[in-house]
């Protein structure tokens, strides 16, 4: 008897017995909130790359070896750095919560707080408030302290609360660049793609294309129309991932303030991160396939 109720003692000290479903369910959301922020920067690194290669692609084909146009300069890095800025937010914030919900001791896990911090600023172009700052460097710096052991839940609503503001611009911010037909990096990449499927259908119609320019042109061309359906497909994935974050990250702060049985917008934002996970498999660049036909 007394020492059913010491290991009882031990384990509610420790923590060991707090898996409840409700935690569960917030360990899910941060972990599909990882994957999201994942897919993301990884979309958005890619369609970085297509934009460049349809862009050099396409100018190939119009000059001339004499033509004196000087080589296309490439989309530089550094447009790409705050809208990635923005996945990784969303992937720290993801790490950040697992880290509370789990407790982990690492100096990784306790480092992903402060990396959340910064990648939001770079994201959003401004500092958190001080308030929320504070709050969230402290809990990297507790975090595993055994006194928190039985407040992993308080713990994971408190960032929750402070950082759902941020969640709300980081979702505007994501869907905004994956929307197709935006101003985002989705809208440029669908229109690098166009420009290069039209300029290889004018080299095929206009005038006798040498054996050469005329190959060139029809892999471009069929790799632009390639492009351009895939990227329709990931833009719409990814823009219903980022919209369902918002509704997601509502419910899992409800869902630790009061369980329920039912959880529509988590389910419903698990499984756009999955179809965008599988959208993203095949997504196929044309300067990745490249082929110098020069």
């Amino acid at each position: 008897m007394w020492m059913k109720t010491g290991l009882l003692l031990v384990c509610l000290l420790t923590g060991c017995a707090v898996d409840t479903q409700q935690q569960r369910d917030a360990e899910n959301f941060a972990q599909q909130s990882v994957e999201a922020g994942k897919l993301s920067e990884q979309a958005l690194v890619l369609m970085h790359r297509g934009i460049n290669g349809m862009a050099h692609r396409q100018q190939r084909l119009l000059l001339t070896r004499d033509s004196g146009i000087p080589p296309r300069q490439d989309l530089p890095l550094e447009h790409t750095v705050q809208r990635v800025a923005a996945a990784r937010a969303l992937q720290q914030y993801g790490k950040a919560l697992r880290a509370l919900l789990r407790q982990e001791r690492t100096p990784e896990a306790a480092a992903t707080f402060n990396g959340l911090l910064d990648s939001t600023q770079t994201a959003l172009g401004m500092f958190l408030p001080a308030i929320v700052t504070k709050q969230i460097r402290a809990m990297g710096d507790t975090l595993g302290q055994r006194h928190y052991f039985g407040q992993k839940i308080t713990q994971a609503r408190l960032l929750m609360n402070a950082y759902q503001p941020a969640v709300t611009q980081l979702a505007g911010l994501l869907a905004e660049d994956f929307e197709p037909d935006g101003s985002g990096y989705m809208a440029l990449y669908l229109t690098s793609a166009a420009e290069l499927r039209n300029t290889a259908k004018q080299v095929l119609t206009g005038g006798q294309p040498g054996p050469a320019r005329r190959q060139a042109a029809l892999a471009a061309l069929n790799d632009a129309e390639q492009a351009e359906e895939q990227g329709q497909a990931l833009g719409a994935r990814m823009v219903a991932m980022a919209t369902a974050l918002h509704a997601a990250q509502q419910e899992a702060v409800r869902n630790l303030e009061q369980p329920a049985d039912a959880h529509p917008a988590l389910d419903a934002y698990s499984n756009n991160v999955s179809h965008a996970g599988r959208v993203m498999q095949f997504l196929l660049l044309p300067a990745q396939g490249e082929v110098n036909h020069e």
